[in-house]
């Protein structure tokens, strides 16, 4: 099992180099880490909701 900040990292990773912003980020662990994957997640969910847009 991954510790939060790496898997974290990893689906970052992953997201950087995959150009899919539809990736769920979602990480469990401490409230802190849990609010960053928030904030990182909800950043990521607009950058796909507008590239959805510029598309269609």
């Amino acid at each position: 099992m991954l510790l939060p900040l790496q898997k974290l990292a990893r689906l970052a990773h992953q997201i950087k180099e995959t150009n899919d912003y539809s990736i769920d980020m979602t990480v469990d662990g401490k409230q802190e880490v849990v609010d960053v994957s928030d904030a990182i997640s909800s950043t990521i969910d607009t950058i796909h909701s507008d590239e959805i847009q510029s598309i269609g």
